[in-house]
């Protein structure tokens, strides 16, 4: 019933769907809505880090959105080798090589 509140839907309007599809409006609206109050966050973080960084000496570094968001996790930059992939990557390497 709590899920149907913040959708903002009634029991009538769900009478056909199953558990599994309001489940999914329901953390679509969640998402949707940390997605809007993190980047309304991560604005004001950054202008006022920008603010600080003009004012003084001292950097501070540009935020993300992930930063203030608690269902989102920060993209990681470059591939992660795993110990599995060894192999692979001296075939390639050992095939440009000519070897």
């Amino acid at each position: 019933m709590q899920m149907l509140g913040v959708i903002g839907w009634t029991i009538d309007a769900v009478a056909n769907l199953t558990l599994r599809q309001v489940t999914d409006a329901y953390d679509a609206k969640v998402l949707n809505d940390w997605d809007q109050t993190s980047s309304i966050a991560c604005g004001i973080a950054n202008v006022s880090g920008i603010m600080v960084s003009y004012m003084s000496k001292k950097r501070v570094r540009p935020r993300d959105m992930t930063d203030f968001h608690p269902y989102r996790k920060k993209k990681r930059r470059g591939m992660i080798v795993q110990p599995e992939d060894i192999g692979v990557l001296r075939m390639v390497g050992n095939a440009l090589m000519g070897r």
